[in-house]
């Protein structure tokens, strides 16, 4: 699962300072996925009509809907959670790319990333129901974990259908399919001809090119704690690339006055006491970051950060309290940080 936005792209603001020349940039937005979207354009050729673009990514966003959202009866992930059947199921080509992509990160992560755990986060109070007025006992959580794993899951390796070895297997693409669908917005933006241009859906983002500045776009990630929102913590700069930030500090339940995290760990089946506060990752691909975000903050901040260097990966991950805050990133997530506030540390490889 994923919480609210908490990267700010500083759009119009750092436009307008520096003597360099400013374009005037197109701003396009809407609704999707019980969040918003936006598309920032540092310019609109004038051949290109931005009320045509606009109703061309509310349809490639409806569409994606139809296939993937868990709170439609009638989406196609809906009513392969519904069948209680174990033979094989036909899936759209966009479906089954974006599994066989859950199953790498699955693989590459040590199922750290499990989009078949939502059984798993109802049991804590998370999710559809409502919120659960007691801890779940050990044998409630056992038995949930035996219908989950994404091993459970089987994609045809010649044909666009999959299966589930179990009738109780559920699937919930929540933690990936904001980022296919920036993907998938930024490819609509890039047949246009449009190179400079920023994504984003739920805070999850995609950038090409040059801000209406002629530089490199920059992102503030949220200070991650509810009394400082809207604050940023670290302003990174950033172009032809995907960024993703997962975080526990919007999300969570209070049971018998003690808080528990809404990232469930697909291992254990309980709540994560390591993670950090949040999670930020840089990858070429907004799918990729989206995941990868969700998993590094099952995984934790001192495996996770060497997980990602071993990878090759940017990775942030961000600890502390309201005094003070931990930056831990990756080697590679080092050149994008152009500022960290005085009160932030940042630590390459993992050293503190």
């Amino acid at each position: 699962m994923k919480t609210a936005s908490i990267l700010v792209p500083l759009l119009m603001l750092l436009s307008l300072i520096g003597c360099n020349r400013v374009e005037s940039p197109v701003r396009l937005q809407g609704k999707t996925m019980g969040t918003t979207w936006s598309l920032t354009l540092s310019n609109l050729p004038a051949e290109i009509q931005s009320k045509q673009l606009q109703q061309q990514i509310e349809e490639l966003l409806e569409n994606i809907n139809a296939l993937m959202s868990t709170w439609r009866a009638d989406s196609e992930i809906s009513r392969f959670n519904t069948s209680t059947s174990t033979e094989w199921f036909d899936v759209s080509p966009q479906t089954h790319s974006l599994l066989q992509a859950a199953v790498r990160i699955h693989q590459q992560s040590g199922e750290a990333f499990d989009p078949t755990v939502s059984p798993l986060v109802e049991l804590w109070g998370f999710g559809h129901t409502l919120p659960r007025q007691g801890l779940p006992d050990d044998s409630q959580i056992t038995s949930t974990l035996q219908h989950t794993g994404l091993e459970k899951l089987q994609l045809h390796e010649s044909a666009i259908r999959m299966r589930k070895s179990i009738p109780q297997l559920q699937l919930d693409l929540s933690a990936i399919a904001k980022g296919y669908a920036v993907d998938e917005v930024a490819r609509l933006v890039s047949t246009q001809g449009l190179q400079n241009y920023l994504v984003e859906i739920g805070g999850e983002i995609r950038i090409s090119g040059k801000n209406p500045q002629g530089e490199a776009w920059r992102v503030a990630i949220e200070y991650p704690h509810i009394e400082k929102l809207r604050s940023a913590a670290v302003i990174i700069s950033v172009t032809d690339a995907a960024v993703a930030t997962s975080g526990d500090y919007r999300n969570f339940v209070e049971i018998d006055g003690k808080r528990y995290s809404h990232i469930i760990d697909p291992l254990t089946g309980r709540p994560v006491t390591h993670n950090p506060a949040s999670v930020t990752v840089i990858t070429t691909d907004c799918l990729s970051a989206d995941a990868w975000a969700t998993a590094f903050s099952v995984i934790g901040s001192r495996k996770g950060v060497e997980l990602a260097n071993s990878l090759q990966m940017a990775a942030m991950f961000i600890e502390g309290d309201d005094d003070k805050l931990t930056t831990i990133s990756s080697d590679k997530m080092m050149k994008y940080i152009t500022n960290t506030p005085s009160q932030t540390q940042i630590s390459g490889s993992g050293r503190e």
